[in-house]
């Protein structure tokens, strides 16, 4: 936690030497305030990108563990019918 507050400690004080060297404070204020909830939006933005993102490869990768599932048992059953040739392509597929 004292990370975030002496980050805290220099963000205020280089706010507050930007604001006393500003012609209009409040202006300046007002300019840094946008470009904040600018980068917030961005943040945003990129945090929805990356939850689809994770959601997409969530959903491929359950769908490849389900097909390595299958060419397992594919393989298993080629065994059982003595087609070791079969069964030996099922696992490279997987």
């Amino acid at each position: 936690m004292p990370y975030f507050s002496r980050l805290t400690d220099i963000i205020t004080c280089r706010i507050s030497d930007l604001l006393a060297s500003a012609a209009d404070p409040r202006l300046a204020l007002s300019e840094i305030l946008s470009e904040m909830r600018e980068g917030l939006e961005a943040c945003d933005r990129n945090l929805h990108t990356y939850s689809v993102s994770r959601d997409r490869l969530e959903q491929e990768i359950a769908g490849h563990e389900t097909q390595a599932v299958r060419w397992r048992d594919e393989a298993r059953e080629h065994l059982g019918a003595d087609n070791e040739e079969a069964a030996r392509l099922a696992l490279q597929r997987k």
